[in-house]
């Protein structure tokens, strides 16, 4: 019983230890940037792509704050939720922790 106490009080708090993010996760940043870019080049064809570069670097900055979105500890009221959710499964008999 003490191991499966363990196993789920580790479980409710697994997904507070986070990280920071590395530098592979923003490489899809860099890909969809470049993409956008590329896009918004072919469709300019020989007009102004001036518009281009502001849309990738936008695309580029929201994607990399999603990024680190990610990588933030979860709110008050969700950790509060998991903590309610584990409690009513323990109260359940037979029920999987």
């Amino acid at each position: 019983m003490g191991v499966l106490l363990s196993l789920s009080i580790g479980l409710l708090w697994a997904p507070l230890a986070l990280a920071s993010p590395t530098a592979n996760e923003f490489e899809r940043c860099h890909r969809g940037a470049a993409l956008s870019l590329q896009h918004c080049l072919s469709e300019a064809g020989m007009g102004d792509g001036g518009a281009c570069w502001p849309q990738a670097r936008a695309y580029h900055e929201d994607c990399r704050r999603k990024v680190v979105q990610e990588h933030q500890p979860p709110d008050a009221a969700r950790v509060e939720a998991m903590r309610e959710a584990a409690r009513r499964r323990q109260a359940v008999p037979g029920a999987r922790p």
